[in-house]
């Protein structure tokens, strides 16, 4: 079984943030908790924004183009393609938001 898993072990669970891109590493280094402006979940091809403060939510308004969104007013996450994460990332970090996971 030339590289096949090992079907004796469970799978392999992506943890967050787990790209090769420093800005997504560095999201969680930039604040952990109950605190951030904005929620960010990396699912691999897709990342979550949840803007948490109003200021993050008007942010996001002013900032990125609209898309895909679940849920609606204080609770909507809003679902990013991941090669476009890292520029928000950057953006939000930027204007002096903070993102964790």
């Amino acid at each position: 079984m030339t590289g096949s898993a090992d079907p004796t072990k469970p799978p392999r669970h992506r943890e967050p943030f787990s790209c090769d891109l420093p800005c997504m590493r560095a999201v969680v280094r930039a604040k952990e908790g109950p605190f951030s402006d904005f929620h960010v979940r990396d699912e691999g091809t897709l990342v979550l924004f949840t803007p948490i403060t109003a200021g993050a939510r008007e942010w996001w308004l002013e900032h990125v183009a609209e898309g895909i969104t679940i849920g609606s007013g204080v609770e909507t996450t809003h679902v990013v393609e991941h090669r476009f994460a890292a520029a928000i990332v950057a953006g939000a970090q930027a204007d002096g938001f903070t993102l964790g996971g």
